[in-house]
């Protein structure tokens, strides 16, 4: 619950590990807080091994961001250095990672690595921020904007904050500027519901308890997860109104299943009935709301299908990202596109079952519906996401999203109308005998 998200707020566990790797090196602290143009220090103890002369090597994020010095770089243990952090004037505000090995030089041998993080703070956001850094972004992850201002208000300025207050840690834990109409409509429905107040300039909190918050957060605005297509309501099974192809696509899959595990036939219908191509991949599916993304075309298309959901419910799927870089999952894909080319020769063929369901009628898309879709891959290979509004100021939806830095970061943006060429439109839904496999 919400009390558990901001329970002991006062520790930094920015990038915490859950030991120390070596007792070679040792560090005072995990955090550093800088403006960009400033400098930060921290020192560095090594402690061996024992007479042994070792090398301190010490990696920014990115010269774009910081540069980074440690003086001593190298001498024999045990001794002490000064690491010197320059954090570049136009380093946008953010988290980063600084790493720092130990190297025997004698042997060129790795002894030991540590990381520390680095926060790149907007102007008047306040250094005490380290201490909340990773708690705001769990709040904001799981209960969206009104939980943000509310744990603002709450922890970091309980006696009251202005609107450039609250504005300037907002946009910091979002990552980029958010216009002052967006931050005043969510202040506003927080007044309405009577969860702040606003006296002589100032917000301040009328609701102390998180557990009362949690009746009052607008779950609206993280509304991915429970919305679904308009349809009439029918008596028959979704199954039932399959065509007979695309029966027989489920049944394969199950048969992929039996014989190799869900993974592999979840990618099968991930390139079959929900469309993706070759190179494209099934990121995330919710009820009935299935949200796959195109490298080739570098843009990603949701739809909603309660005949699909009904099919991965019945695989035994469990819902949310269905997608990362693990072996496991690169296996999938092999068997997966092994299969495609037994039953329909090509990926571009087997595409063709998600534009019968279209045909058909089985998948729907809601006109107007456009999200900006951050992908986060993690060192593990495993992926996190966001999803925003159009125009990247409201979350909507957040998965697997840690504390630590991802490796890197991708954004989409999504459409719900379909990548089709129109010229090309009848290679879609134009079918050759025996096409099927049948």
């Amino acid at each position: 619950m919400f009390e558990q998200e901001q329970a002991s707020y006062e520790e930094p566990r920015i990038n915490r590990q859950v030991e120390i790797e070596s007792s070679l090196i040792s560090i005072p602290t995990k955090a550093l807080t800088a403006y960009p143009g400033e400098q930060v220090f921290f020192s560095i103890q090594v402690n061996g091994p024992p007479n042994h002369v070792v090398e301190l090597l010490l990696k920014e994020p990115s010269r774009n961001i910081a540069t980074a010095y440690v003086n001593p770089r190298k001498s024999q243990a045990p001794f002490a250095a000064i690491a010197t952090i320059i954090v570049n004037p136009g380093a946008p505000p953010g988290l980063y990672t600084l790493t720092i090995r130990l190297y025997d030089t004698e042997k060129s041998f790795q002894l030991a690595k540590e990381k520390v993080s680095l926060i790149v703070l907007r102007k008047g956001v306040p250094k005490t921020l380290a201490n909340h850094y990773n708690r705001l972004i769990v709040i904001f992850n799981k209960y969206g904007s009104n939980g943000l201002v509310w744990y603002i208000l709450k922890h970091i300025y309980p006696e009251g904050a202005s609107f450039t207050r609250i504005k300037s840690i907002y946009e910091q834990i979002v990552g980029k500027d958010i216009s002052k109409g967006t931050i005043g409509n969510i202040l506003q429905r927080m007044i309405k519901k009577g969860i702040i107040r606003r006296d002589d300039g100032q917000y301040k909190l009328l609701v102390t308890k998180p557990e009362v918050l949690v009746t009052r957060i607008d779950t609206s605005r993280i509304r991915l997860a429970n919305k679904r297509a308009s349809r009439k309501e029918t008596k028959q099974k979704p199954s039932q109104l399959a065509p007979r192809q695309i029966s027989i696509a489920f049944q394969r899959a199950l048969k992929i299943k039996k014989r190799h595990g869900l993974l592999p036939a979840i990618c099968f219908l991930a390139h079959t009935l929900v469309g993706a191509r070759e190179t494209g991949f099934l990121l995330l599916w919710l009820n009935e709301w299935f949200l796959y993304c195109e490298q080739k075309t570098g843009f990603c298309h949701h739809f909603y299908s309660q005949l699909l959901d009904w099919y991965f419910r019945t695989l035994g799927a469990k819902q949310g990202i269905m997608y990362s870089l693990t072996e496991n999952y690169m296996r999938a894909q092999r068997i997966a596109s092994k299969y495609i080319r037994k039953y329909y020769k090509t990926h571009s063929l087997a595409r063709r079952l998600h534009y019968m369901l279209k045909q058909y009628k089985l998948i729907k898309n809601e006109k107007n519906e456009i999200f900006v879709i951050e992908i986060l891959y993690y060192d593990d290979n495993t992926v996190g996401i966001r999803i925003w509004d159009n125009n990247r100021e409201e979350l909507l939806y957040s998965e697997n999203v840690r504390e630590e830095p991802p490796r890197k970061t991708e954004y989409y943006t999504a459409f719900p109308e379909e990548h089709v060429y129109k010229p090309n439109d009848n290679t879609y839904f134009i079918r050759p005998r025996g096409f099927y496999g049948l």
